[in-house]
């Protein structure tokens, strides 16, 4: 079927997220993530310009964007996508895969249905949030939350490492939705997925591992609820900011007893690890 791809240029990882967020309410159904901006792709038939700058009028106090948009030539697109996805490797013993890749079997190996390139594993984000949880003594403590959970890979790797009890949320119903069904194809046990925010779950308590690979505003807004929620010596694993704002955040955990462990840096990407003490 003939394509739209609508290309948004001036953008931030911050502002990136946002309108992916509100393209995907619009019949938008595979985004690609460019230098300063995305491509966003939607059946020709569902295209409005309109809508874009409807987008960008209610926006236009937080920030602006320049946007072009063009006809793609008829193709094979499920097809193309597949020959453009590649596996993600996060180390010898996992990697993330796609439903029509070829699995090796590894230890860790996670099969997703790819919906867009934001939460597939690729972000440099989840590679780091990813590692850090394979670092940690095995099997995992018994409590994890999964704070802006996307299509879910985090929790799954959790149950996959020994978790048996894993609560995942994010605020997009298109997210929930997507890791619920990467929790099925990955005959996942133990995780509960739910549409909503920290503030909306008071039953979260005592958490063992508290996962939140948000963005750097949010986690340092919710940093006081996520030291709450944790026990005593419990795990905080953050990600979603970069480097030069590791300080800017450690400082801020340390207001509610979350001692600095260690971070990682991907392509300026950051993870940090904390505990409570």
């Amino acid at each position: 079927m003939p394509y739209i791809q609508l290309t948004i240029k001036q953008l931030n990882a911050e502002q990136t997220e946002i309108l992916v967020a509100e393209l995907s309410m619009l019949e938008y159904d595979s985004f690609l993530e460019i230098e300063n901006g995305v491509e966003a792709y939607i059946d020709e038939n569902f295209f409005e310009e309109e809508k874009i700058k409807e987008i960008q009028k209610d926006y236009q106090q937080l920030f602006s964007f320049e946007y072009q948009f063009e006809k793609m030539p008829e193709q094979n697109w499920n097809a193309t996508w597949e020959a453009d996805y590649a596996p993600v490797e996060i180390s010898d013993e996992c990697r993330i895969i796609a439903y029509f890749h070829q699995p090796q079997n590894l230890p860790y190996e996670i099969i997703i249905t790819p919906k867009m390139s934001f939460g597939t594993g690729h972000h440099d984000t989840t590679v780091l949030m990813s590692k850090f949880l394979l670092d940690l003594p095995r099997p995992l403590s018994k409590k994890v939350v999964d704070a802006g959970t996307g299509t879910g890979i985090l929790a799954i790797l959790s149950e996959k490492l020994g978790a048996t009890d894993i609560f995942g949320f994010d605020i997009e119903e298109w997210s929930v939705i997507n890791a619920q069904e990467n929790t099925a194809l990955n005959q996942c046990k133990y995780i509960k997925i739910e549409k909503g925010t920290i503030a909306e779950f008071d039953f979260l308590n005592d958490i063992d591992i508290f996962i939140a690979n948000i963005q750097r505003n949010v986690l340092y807004d919710e940093m006081e609820k996520y030291a709450q929620k944790l026990k005593q010596n419990g795990v905080l694993l953050l990600s979603g900011f970069y480097e030069a704002d590791k300080d800017y955040l450690v400082e801020r955990a340390k207001q509610f007893g979350l001692k600095y462990q260690k971070h990682q840096i991907q392509n300026d990407w950051c993870g940090l690890m904390l505990i409570k003490h």
